[in-house]
């Protein structure tokens, strides 16, 4: 919509080649210029054109009663009637078309400007345009966010004669501008119809995959294109017919005018032949898509069978031997570690173990008050510290966890009644937290490396999701001395979104900040498929599974395996030597 300064109103005339603008009715419509337009309808060889944009009712009467205008057009134009076309009346005729709208257009672009690829991932929206044309002049009811007027006037300005100017004339440059408007739109269709269709032979599994989705999106889009074009072309030949009627009506046009309006019809035929095309072309890739996957799937089951097969031979021969230990065997104690309150890291609070990694095991996981803080619910202070070592020290936890590791040891399902609990260990939550945030600033010599290598190529999106906390004020470790974060394009912080690993809402937020990005570097819009998300903890990629990515487990002391993986996904050399990372 308009502000309030934008000039809604504008009228021009041959007479003086001038536009006068304003943004209400006073400054344009007083009862001196009401008389001039009336006169000015009675006078012959001057032309003129009033348009209104975004026009009310209140503007609608005011024209309505200056020029005679019927109530039945009146009201077509006040309730923004969406149905396309021609209506005569004894000193006008009415021309009603749907014009595109566009965000480009909002800001002031002109939309056949802009690059075909921008425009196609925009989605325009249609509004109402309508044409009143009368003997001397015309007045024109247009929605904001086209460029349809502006364009008109220049071409008017650019006309060799001035004499063939008329209110047909504009009639019929506005027709033919709106016509025009949709080439860019065909281009981008073009485009990504042939970029498909080249893609479908040559992309790997998993992108034919993600064609599907691409071109069912395209035939949407051209569909909308021909149902908004098929309108106009009922509407152009019934104009022409009525034109070319031996008892057509004096209002309508004649002559040379009849002509040009046939090479608008001859654009328009060609356009919806050439939507048709595409969509054709959209369909044989659509279903070539559906075929390849078809016959992969098929390979796979084969594939599978196969090995069922030899498996099946397998537990032929080894299940029988199976057996036979089963009966000669006996169960012998062997080396193992130290139960964890015996441990000698856990005596004393001086000596508590570096890493917490193997408090993840426990049946009951310590873990209320560590959410939390990720979730930036709580700060990082005393009282979270008194808090967590609450957690650690919940008797219930070691208790089943005791519980569990006795049952693994004695291979049964029931813990030895007459094995004892050792006491509970003595833990500092405070020391186990530092010291897991020092261990985890220390970049990883495969993982570290690979990412800057990925962010110098300038080929991907990279983004980082990360059940962090917020340090306090002044601490070190607010600081990105490794410089790990500065390679991703975007940083999601569980602490400061409020969102946390595995909540399904942090990996939509993902793929809303990869689309963004995407639409800023003018790449095509990013589907979930798209996405590969790495990470090292189960939950977190059942999470990103389930969200609809693509994922790969890493496994800690074995990151290189991950780098390897990657290597597989993106064609770029990561590793070299001795399986490592280039620096």
């Amino acid at each position: 919509m308009h502000s309030d300064k934008a000039p809604r109103f504008s009228y021009f005339s041959s007479q003086t080649q001038q536009v006068i603008s304003s943004s209400n009715w006073e400054e344009i419509f007083s009862d001196q210029f009401i008389t001039h337009l009336q006169e000015s309808e009675r006078t012959e060889g001057n032309v003129w054109w009033l348009d209104i944009c975004d026009a009310t009712e209140q503007d609608v009467d005011i024209v309505s009663q200056a020029l005679s205008i019927h109530p039945l057009t009146a009201e077509d134009i006040t309730m923004r009637e969406p149905r396309e076309k021609v209506e005569v009346f004894r000193n006008y005729y009415l021309i009603s078309f749907q014009t595109l709208v566009t965000f480009a257009d909002e800001s002031g672009e002109k939309g056949r400007t802009r690059s075909p690829a921008s425009i196609f991932w925009s989605t325009p929206s249609s509004a109402g345009c309508y044409i009143l044309v009368f003997k001397n002049g015309a007045v024109t009811f247009s929605p904001s966010g086209n460029g349809h007027i502006s364009r008109v006037r220049d071409r008017i300005r650019r006309l060799p004669d001035p004499s063939i100017l008329s209110g047909d004339w504009v009639c019929y440059a506005l027709i033919d501008d709106i016509i025009d408007s949709f080439e860019p739109y065909m281009q981008a269709v073009e485009r990504e119809s042939e970029s498909i269709e080249d893609q479908v032979f040559i992309a790997r599994v998993d992108d034919v995959r993600s064609l599907i989705p691409r071109a069912e999106n395209l035939r949407k889009k051209i569909t909308y294109l021909i149902r908004a074009l098929s309108g106009k072309v009922d509407v152009l030949n019934g104009f022409v017919k009525r034109c070319q009627a031996k008892d057509k009506q004096p209002v309508f046009p004649d002559g040379d005018l009849i002509m040009y309006l046939g090479d608008v019809q001859d654009h328009l035929v060609t356009t919806m032949s050439s939507l048709a095309h595409f969509d054709e072309i959209v369909g044989r890739s659509q279903s070539n898509c559906l075929a390849q996957i078809s016959a992969n799937n098929l390979r796979l089951s084969l594939n599978i069978n196969e090995v069922l097969s030899k498996v099946t031979v397998l537990a032929t021969i080894f299940v029988p031997l199976h057996m036979v230990t089963g009966l000669f065997g006996m169960n012998v104690t062997v080396p193992g570690p130290l139960p964890i309150p015996s441990h000698p890291r856990l005596r004393n609070r001086q000596q508590n173990p570096p890493r917490m990694g193997k408090l993840q095991y426990l049946p009951i996981r310590p873990q209320r008050q560590l959410h939390r803080l990720e979730r930036g619910e709580i700060k990082l202070d005393a009282d979270f510290f008194k808090e967590f070592n609450k957690d650690l020290s919940n008797p219930d936890l070691w208790t089943k966890f005791h519980e569990a590791l006795q049952k693994k040891q004695s291979g049964t399902d029931t813990p030895a009644s007459s094995s004892p609990l050792p006491p509970l260990p003595q833990l500092d939550a405070e020391f186990l937290f530092w010291e897991m945030m020092r261990i985890s600033r220390t970049p990883d010599p495969y993982m570290a490396p690979a990412l800057k290598k990925l962010k110098a190529s300038g080929k991907y999106i990279l983004g980082a999701l990360s059940n962090t906390v917020v340090f306090p004020d002044g601490h070190a470790y607010n600081t990105d001395e490794s410089g790990v974060k500065g390679q991703f394009d975007f940083f999601i912080s569980s602490a400061h979104t409020g969102l946390r690993k595995p909540d399904p809402k942090i990996y939509e937020f993902a793929i809303r900040e990869m689309n963004r990005l995407a639409r800023e570097k003018g790449l095509r819009e990013v589907g979930a498929s798209d996405i590969v998300f790495f990470d090292d903890i189960g939950e977190n990629l059942k999470g990103a599974k389930k969200a609809g990515m693509r994922t790969v487990k890493v496994n800690l002391g074995r990151t290189q395996d991950a780098v390897k993986e990657l290597e597989k996904i993106t064609g770029l050399s990561l590793l070299e030597g001795a399986d490592r990372a280039r620096l």
